[in-house]
């Protein structure tokens, strides 16, 4: 499946959806709809995805370029807004900072 042309930012955007524990992008599952569902959260995402790239550095690689980890920061959080609208109410997850 691919989800833009570039491949970096292809590749970004489904390590970290694929990503369950959070060991490629610092940010597990839950945390990562967590964000999406306080909304307005861009930075968490772009944090995942500069986390993604030190992870991508240690392996070898180059890190990708600011505009395609503010690219894929952008369509991370739709992608995750959009999950987060079609939870059932039993996975709902509470808003980052949200008080029980």
């Amino acid at each position: 499946m691919s989800y833009h042309a570039d491949p970096v930012v292809n590749d970004m955007l489904l390590t970290i959806i694929n990503d369950d524990d959070g060991k490629q992008c610092g940010r597990s599952y839950r945390q990562r709809l967590a964000a999406a569902a306080h909304g307005n959260m861009l930075f968490e995402f772009r944090y995942m995805c500069r986390e993604y790239g030190r992870v991508r550095a240690r392996a070898g690689a180059s890190r990708p370029t600011r505009e395609q980890t503010l690219l894929a920061a952008s369509l991370l959080q739709a992608y995750y807004e959009e999950s987060v609208e079609e939870l059932t109410p039993e996975d709902q997850v509470s808003p980052i900072g949200a008080r029980p």
